[in-house]
C-alpha cells in the first residue's frame, strides 16, 4: 500500500480500499495509519466520495450513507431544500427497514445566502436566501433474537423426536419403581482442569455426563422390572437463568457460558430424550423440584415437557408450585427438597407435617436432596414419632469450579443416582453411575 500525500486527491483505488477496509471491521485509526494520514482524513475522504448530491424538482438533496460493518451501526446524514420525516428519509434513501432499525436521530436547521446571477446585464436569479434542513439517523443491525432462533431450533429437534404409542416394557405389577435423580448438573458451568486440579467441564460435557447416568442407571434398574418410574427434573440443572450469569437470589458472579438460549435448546432436548428412555423401560412420572440456580428455567422446561407429551398416557408431569413433593409407594414415603436448611430434626417433622396422610401410612421414609453436591446420609430419630426418616444428600452430577477450588470444597465426587422401591421394604438398592473427576484419568 502506497503512503497517501497529504493535500493531493484521493483516487478511486485508495478509496475503494478505505471502503474495503472498513467492510473488513477495521477501525477510522488503523484505516489511517496504513495511508500515513489522520483518521479525519481518510473518514472526510470516504465521506466526501459517499455524500451524493442530487435534484428533485426544486429540492436539492444530499445524503450520506455510512456504515459500521464491525459493530453492526450506520448513520445516514440527509441536507435537503425542505424539511423531511423520518419515514420519507429511510424511503427516499431506500433504506432497507428489515435490515435496519433506527436508534436515534437529530435535526438542524439553517439559512444560506444565494447571490443574485446577472447574464448579459440580464438578472436571471434574484438574491435569496435559501432555507436548508439536515437530519442525522443512526441504525443498528436487526439480528434475529438469539432467543428466537434458539426457540426455531428447538420446534425444530422437538418435532424429530418419534412419538410412539407403543406401550413400556414393564406394566405389570412387581411392586418395584425406579427413582431417577441426577441433581446438580450445572448445564452451562464452565470449570477448567488446570484451574481446579479436576476436570474440566462446559455444556457439552455436562449434556454428555447427564445423558450417561440415566442411561447406566437405567440399564441397571431395568433388570428389576419396575412398574413405574420417578424422573426428577430441576434441583439446579441449569447452572445460570439469566444473561448476567448470576444466582437469582444472591446475584452471586458465577462461572458460566451466557449463551443462555443454547443452554435451555440443550437442557430441553436431553430431557426430552430422558423422558423417551424412561418411558420405553416403565411409565414415567416427571417431577419437578426448583433449584436455587434455576427455580424459572427449570419450571419452563417441565412446562415444556408437559405440553410435549400431554397426549400420551404412559407420561405425567408434575409441575405444581410446592417446591417440596413427595410420594407415597407402599410403605414408603420419599420427599425430595433441593436442600435441607438448619437442623435436621426440623425437616424429618416437615415431612410428618406437609404429608400427613402419606406419613401416617407409611413405615419407610426418607428425604431426597442435592445442593451440597457430595454424598452424604444422616438417619434422624423425630420426637413423639415411630420410624427414623433418612435425610439422604444425592451425589451432584458436576465437577467443581474455581470457586469450589479456592474455597476447598473439594472433597465432591461427580455422579448420578438412581434407587429402586419397593412397596414393603423401602428403598433397597442405590445405584451411582459416577462420571470421574478427572484426576489421574484418562481421556
Amino acid at each position: 500500500m502506497t503512503k497517501h500525500i497529504p493535500g493531493a486527491k484521493w483516487t478511486p483505488e485508495e478509496i475503494q480500499e478505505i471502503e474495503d477496509m472498513r467492510d473488513r471491521g477495521l477501525p477510522w485509526h488503523e484505516i489511517g495509519e496504513a495511508f500515513s494520514v489522520s483518521a479525519e482524513a481518510v473518514r472526510l475522504a470516504k465521506r466526501k466520495v459517499s455524500f451524493n448530491s442530487f435534484s428533485k424538482g426544486n429540492v436539492k438533496i444530499g445524503e450520506d450513507w455510512v456504515e459500521d460493518s464491525k459493530n453492526g451501526t450506520a448513520s445516514l446524514d440527509i441536507i435537503s431544500t425542505e424539511f423531511l420525516e423520518i419515514e420519507d428519509a429511510l424511503k427516499r434513501s431506500n433504506v432497507d427497514e428489515k435490515k435496519w432499525e433506527v436508534i436515534s436521530f437529530r435535526r438542524s436547521c439553517w439559512t444560506t445566502p444565494i447571490a443574485a446571477r446577472v447574464y448579459k446585464g440580464k438578472v436571471i436569479r434574484d438574491q435569496d436566501l435559501v432555507k436548508n434542513f439536515s437530519i442525522k439517523i443512526n441504525f443498528r443491525r436487526k439480528i434475529p433474537s438469539s432467543v428466537e432462533i434458539a426457540l426455531k431450533d428447538i420446534v425444530a429437534e422437538i418435532s424429530k423426536f418419534k412419538y410412539t404409542d407403543s406401550p413400556p416394557k414393564f406394566t405389570a405389577p412387581s411392586g418395584v419403581a425406579l427413582e431417577v435423580a441426577p441433581v446438580d448438573a450445572h448445564f452451562a458451568k464452565l470449570a477448567w482442569s488446570q484451574e481446579t486440579g479436576r476436570k474440566d467441564y462446559d455444556l457439552d460435557i455436562a449434556v454428555r455426563d447427564y445423558d450417561y447416568v440415566i442411561e447406566q442407571n437405567l440399564a441397571w434398574g431395568s433388570i428389576f422390572k419396575p412398574e413405574k418410574i420417578f424422573f426428577i427434573v430441576g434441583n439446579d440443572l441449569m447452572h445460570s437463568e439469566n444473561y448476567q450469569g448470576t444466582t437469582p437470589s444472591g446475584h452471586n458472579i458465577l462461572d458460566v457460558d451466557t449463551r443462555l438460549p443454547m443452554l435451555i435448546k440443550a437442557a430441553l432436548e436431553i430431557n426430552i430424550k430422558a423422558v423417551y428412555r424412561c418411558r420405553s423401560v416403565a411409565p414415567v412420572e416427571v417431577i419437578w423440584i426448583p433449584g436455587n440456580h434455576d427455580p424459572t428455567a427449570s419450571l419452563w422446561l417441565c412446562c415444556a415437557l408437559e405440553q410435549h407429551f400431554k397426549d400420551d398416557k404412559h407420561v405425567t408431569v408434575d409441575i405444581s408450585p410446592c417446591v417440596r413433593k413427595a410420594r407415597l409407594w407402599g410403605t414408603l414415603l420419599v420427599g425430595w427438597t433441593h436442600e435441607i436448611v438448619s437442623r435436621h430434626a426440623s425437616w424429618v417433622n416437615e415431612l410428618a407435617q406437609a404429608f400427613p396422610k402419606e406419613w401416617g401410612e407409611s413405615v419407610y421414609r426418607e428425604w431426597h436432596h442435592g445442593h451440597k453436591h457430595k454424598k452424604k446420609e444422616i438417619k434422624t430419630m423425630p420426637v413423639m414419632t415411630h420410624g427414623g426418616v433418612l435425610c439422604r444428600q444425592l451425589t451432584a452430577l458436576s465437577p467443581i469450579d474455581a470457586w469450589h477450588f479456592e474455597n476447598l470444597f473439594t472433597d465432591a465426587v461427580p455422579g448420578g443416582e438412581a434407587f429402586l422401591w419397593s412397596k414393603d421394604k423401602g428403598v433397597f438398592s442405590n445405584f451411582i453411575a459416577w462420571t470421574g473427576t478427572g484426576i489421574g484419568e484418562e481421556e
